[in-house]
């Protein structure tokens, strides 16, 4: 338990000292450590980090080694468990190796280089050449680029064992016979990227023709230009992960997981989540095997390894072998550990590196059955905006499964719709031992995420439009009244949850609206007589209606209410404060979770407010 990090369910918060003032778990910056030894990173980021963390917890000095052209942004791709993280000395790539072993060298003063491994996916050619040139533990240079993925099929292929049909290059010319024998869809993706970087389906030639452009002229999000384009068969069936880790030329299972992948978005591979299974299970007794076969035939002796496999007709098909840690911030750590008994990827890496004699003591694959039930779910946005708050993360947090979040999205971010790894909005780990309670709450989160219950997003003036047959879903008794709002699935969805759900019930009771009504909300300024009935005809289109008074105005006229409008209520009424800045804090306290669309005078008096406040 000592190693959960982030931001934790409250029960376990007690078992740390240092937290950040917004109440994320930190652990000790990383300066010198206690040994006179010293581990390279290169380009260490997202898992990187947490491997870089467990290895200064261990005594050793850390030093980061970014390769040339390395991204400044991905840089600072940082976990929140790691957000504390320094460096004892950080150099960059020089133009030739022994150029870059001088350098490094002198980084490290008079302490003791022990290891060299790579911290992320843009790492890994520079790691396994400078691990060799220091005649360290290495995967060497015998294979020059193992992470081009052409290379991968070919000599897996050569191997004997099942490949994908591809083809690859730099020019156009290279793929255009594939592309014009080859089945459609295809995948169209860069020769070495991390994530989905840049990966494509593409469904006809015209298409993979294009996107292979976008690439060839696309900056990768390592950085760096895209050095060539793989096209390869689109394979069928249902995608793996199997995690290792090796020393020697021994490999030991870390975990296997099945990848729970989504067309959303205009995006075909949205990454929702990733579910281990049992190393017993019949696909990964296929699958481990089949994994290690690939390892070896790769080259790869030491160090982590993230292998995605395709579970065809025809039996496994390696997607891509990852000769690094798998990514995703290492917000899967404390799933790991609490389904083996102990420990992950993670720590086995340091293992490897540091400890051969606990590297051994590593079971061969992580116990069956496990010795818990949960999984990752990685969040994903169908909304973009501005966040102005995060009330859906409390929400997220109450549920009897959470164990950690983590996230970069604060007030402030810029959130995009989700087409990939690296515009998804945060992950959760969920662990239950009632499997029912467990599926619940995965259901509520993507429940949540549907009706854009995680975030409120500040404002932007919209026109009001009315609503579409693919937004509501109009019910058949309604039918005979065209303009009245139906109801939407995914609101009722949530609110039947909540009336089963009494561990829940008082955080969403203080947000109801946030499942029972429209998210979207229009200001009336002083609405009376017809702006009553404007009033009555934005609200029959779905929308939630807050009445602001102006200072000063009559009581008597708050009264002048047409026979049409009798039953008109609103959500909120809203006073005039002394300035513009405190009637807009008033206005959006009213709002709350409620998105604001519009600002309308209703009547004559509103008129230079309504101006004001909606400008």
């Amino acid at each position: 338990s000592h190693y959960l990090t982030g931001e934790q369910s409250s029960k376990k918060n007690s078992e740390f000292e240092t937290m950040a003032p917004d109440g994320n778990l930190l652990m000790p910056s990383i300066v010198g450590g206690e040994k006179d030894e010293v581990v390279i990173l290169v380009d260490p980021y997202s898992t990187g980090c947490c491997i870089a963390q467990e290895m200064a917890k261990r005594g050793y000095t850390i030093i980061a080694l970014w390769t040339s052209g390395f991204s400044e942004d991905m840089k600072k791709h940082v976990p929140t468990s790691c957000s504390n993280i320094t460096y004892y000395n950080e150099v960059t790539e020089k133009g030739s190796l022994e150029d870059t072993v001088t350098l490094v060298k002198a980084a490290c003063g008079t302490l003791t280089i022990v290891a060299c491994l790579a911290g992320g996916e843009a790492g890994v050619d520079l790691a396994d050449a400078l691990s060799e040139k220091l005649g360290l533990l290495t995967n060497g240079t015998e294979i020059p680029n193992r992470r081009d993925k052409k290379i991968q099929q070919e000599l897996i292929k050569k191997a004997g064992m099942r490949s994908v049909r591809q083809a690859g290059g730099p020019e156009f010319s290279d793929v255009e016979p594939f592309l014009r024998k080859e089945s459609y869809p295809v995948v169209v993706k860069p020769t070495e990227s991390a994530g989905s970087d840049g990966v494509k389906l593409c469904h006809n030639f015209e298409e993979a023709k294009e996107h292979f452009s976008v690439l060839m002229e696309a900056q990768m999000v390592n950085g760096g230009a895209c050095p060539a384009v793989l096209c390869q068969e689109f394979l069928r069936g249902k995608e793996y992960v199997v995690d290792h880790v090796s020393r020697d030329g021994v490999h030991k299972t870390a975990m296997v997981w099945v990848y729970d992948k989504r067309a959303v978005n205009g995006a075909a591979f949205v990454y929702f989540g990733c579910v281990p299974i049992d190393p017993e299970s019949t696909e990964a007794k296929i699958l481990i095997p089949y994994v290690r076969d690939v390892l070896d035939a790769l080259g790869v002796k030491n160090g982590p390894s993230h292998g995605e496999v395709m579970m065809t007709a025809n039996g496994p098909c390696l997607v891509e072998m990852n000769c690094r840690a798998h990514g995703g911030d290492g917000n899967w750590m404390p799933l790991c550990r609490a389904l083996s008994g102990g420990y992950s990827q993670v720590e086995a890496s340091a293992d490897v590196y540091l400890d051969k004699e606990q590297f051994m003591r590593l079971p061969d694959k992580p116990p069956s059955p496990f010795k818990a039930s949960g999984q990752e779910v990685i969040l994903v946005s169908f909304s973009k905006g501005r966040v102005k708050d995060t009330p859906g993360y409390e929400v997220i947090k109450m549920l009897p499964s959470f164990v950690y979040l983590e996230t970069a999205i604060r007030e402030g971010s810029e959130v995009d719709y989700t087409v990939d790894l690296f515009t998804g909005i945060g992950s959760v780990i969920l662990i239950n031992e009632d499997e029912k309670i467990l599926k619940r709450d995965i259901d509520f989160i993507r429940t949540m995420e549907k009706i854009n219950g995680i975030f409120v997003y500040e404002t932007k003036l919209e026109n009001l439009k009315r609503p579409r047959a693919d937004v509501y879903s109009i019910a058949p008794t309604l039918s005979a009244f065209p303009h009245r709002r139906g109801v939407s699935e995914g609101p009722n969805l949530l609110r039947s949850f909540s009336m089963d759900r009494p561990e829940l019930m008082r955080p969403l009771m203080k947000r109801m609206t946030t499942v029972d009504a429209s998210k979207e909300a229009v200001i009336l300024v002083d609405p009376y007589s017809t702006g009553c009935c404007i009033a009555m005809e934005i609200a029959k289109r779905g929308y939630t209606i807050i009445a602001l008074w102006t200072s000063g105005f009559s009581e008597e006229m708050k009264k002048h209410v047409p026979l049409s409008c009798e039953n008109l209520t609103y959500h909120a009424e809203v006073t005039e404060e002394g300035t513009l800045a405190e009637t807009a804090s008033a206005v959006y306290k009213a709002a709350y979770l409620f998105r604001i669309v519009a600002c309308v005078a209703g009547g004559e008096a509103g008129i230079d407010l309504a101006d004001a406040l909606s400008e």
